[in-house]
């Protein structure tokens, strides 16, 4: 019955999203209104204890759309919305709380959009993850199920296009309240908090994906291109001044090495500690106009630096140092080539986090050139690993966070069956399964090493083992100066251009 969902939606609310009891008739007579109904529930007193307990307002949802099954995800949206604190409210309340803890102010924002519907806690929920052991640094694995691949050939064709739709893109801050269209999502329950950042307007909301704890979204409020610029350091520094229990950082502003949008600038941050905040120091290096500033070369599996100073100033400075020598340097022994008549290639992914009073910032080297040997990308995840990861290597997955697509999920398990069951032939099991043929290198692979008699467990350990390997070969894939004696050769052909003395070389 219609009209009982409905007040169990409002009991929702004000269990769950802080929804004022003297707002409670007017929001009863908008969802009434949305439903076309024309009146309230009017049976017997309604007892609502196993709402009290529920962690997202899945199973409510599920009551209306089978009740209504006409309805779509926009009108839900709209009336999640509704129940959520208007933005003012929820921007007062988060300055409120911020006055005296920046992680009571953050815990209370990404908590409404757990439990308004706007981050999919019960998809995410689906979501196959584990931990991959390698020798010198571990990865963390997600086949990541609520959100579809994306081809490198569409995210570059946005580079520079201009949108002539409302909002320009999912981006935008005039998703606020967005109802949703063809082709565009409903954006009505999404809420968001503003901030400044090197004088600028920005704002903070949370991905509906979630891929880590906390998963912010820092967005410029201007629809600019994505861009890596000395200002780049400033804002990010910002951000960890305003926020030091999260960490920021911005994709590359190239197609393949950068993320899946590339018209709007923004930057990702959370509570994460990705796995690259765990890696080793390789060499250490000091710079003579730096002199409090620790300047480490990571022990990681693609080219990064870590720089880490109290001093505001020294990160921001040779971060900029380090930015323009890199995109302006070329190396064509390394296949490093930084501008060609297909225009600039090389550019960075920077992080920037605090720690024990310090600025951290990690600088990933990055260069998206593609050559007749490499067309997907010299950098890029070569060919042979395709069948597991072909989109770009953008932020997340760079610092050792992989996001899988969810088409992994049975090609997967399939491959599970195949090491566990030796009675039908892998041809036949193919030819059933079109989408097992990517994967027959891979498949013929394992069964020559490991055999087919492996009971379920075992193989389900070895294909997340071999995928987690995969995962360290497009890394060091993406990596600039490999870890070959010409790569290291080449590594300190490019220290000398910095100017670093290196101070201790493991």
């Amino acid at each position: 019955m219609l009209e009982r969902i409905v007040e169990e939606i409002i009991h929702y609310g004000v269990k769950h999203l802080f929804l004022n009891e003297d707002d409670v008739m007017f929001v009863r007579n908008e969802i009434l209104n949305e439903l076309g109904l024309d009146k309230p529930y009017d049976g017997d007193h309604l007892r609502f204890d196993e709402i009290d307990y529920l962690d997202s307002p899945t199973p409510i949802i599920n009551k209306l759309k089978e009740e209504m099954p006409e309805i779509d995800d926009r009108k839900i949206e709209r009336i999640m919305s509704f129940i959520t604190p208007m933005p003012s409210q929820l921007i007062s309340n988060f300055k409120e709380l911020k006055e005296n803890s920046v992680e009571d102010a953050t815990s209370y924002f990404y908590y409404l959009m757990t439990r308004n519907n706007y981050i999919k806690v019960d998809d995410i929920k689906k979501n196959l993850s584990w931990i991959y052991e390698g020798e010198a640094n571990n990865l963390k694995i997600t086949i990541n199920l609520s959100k579809p691949e994306k081809n490198n050939k569409d995210i570059a064709k946005l580079v520079g296009a201009k949108s002539t739709t409302y909002p320009k893109c999912l981006l935008c801050y005039s998703n606020v309240g967005f109802y949703g269209s063809e082709g565009k999502p409903a954006r009505s329950n999404i809420r968001v908090v503003p901030l400044m950042l090197n004088g600028e307007d920005w704002f903070m909301q949370y991905s509906p994906y979630a891929y880590y704890k906390e998963h912010a979204i820092v967005i410029n409020k201007v629809h600019t291109p994505m861009r890596i610029t000395h200002e780049t350091f400033r804002k990010l520094t910002d951000f960890v001044d305003e926020f030091p229990n999260y960490f920021i950082g911005s994709n590359a502003d190239l197609p393949i090495v950068g993320g899946s949008i590339l018209d709007h600038e923004h930057y990702q941050g959370g509570l994460e500690l990705m796995p690259m905040i765990y890696s080793k120091t390789r060499y250490e290096f000091k710079h003579k106009d730096y002199p409090e500033l620790s300047i480490n070369y990571l022990n990681w599996y693609n080219s990064a630096f870590k720089l880490v100073s109290k001093n505001k100033e020294d990160i921001i400075n040779f971060a900029s140092l380090l930015f323009d020598t890199f995109i302006t340097y070329t190396d064509e022994s390394i296949d490093l080539v930084h501008e060609d008549y297909n225009g600039r290639h090389s550019t960075i992914t920077p992080i920037v986090r605090k720690n024990n009073g310090n600025y951290e910032a990690y600088i990933i080297l990055r260069n998206n050139r593609c050559n007749e040997k490499y067309p997907d990308g010299i950098f890029h995840a070569h060919s042979q690993y395709h069948n597991i990861k072909k989109e770009g290597i953008g932020l997340i997955e760079a610092m050792g966070l992989f996001i899988l697509p969810p088409r992994l999920k049975n090609e997967l398990e399939l491959i599970k069956q195949i090491l566990s069951n030796d009675e039908d032939s892998i041809r036949e099991i193919v030819e059933k399964n079109p989408s097992l043929e990517k994967h027959l290198s891979l498949i013929n692979k394992l069964v020559v090493k490991y055999r087919r008699s492996n009971n379920y467990e075992v193989a389900d350990e070895i294909v997340k083992n071999e995928v987690g390997h995969i995962c360290e070969n497009i890394l060091r894939n993406t990596g600039i100066f490999k870890d070959t004696i010409d790569g290291q050769l080449a590594l300190f052909n490019f220290i000398e251009q910095l100017n670093l003395e290196v101070i201790n070389n493991d």
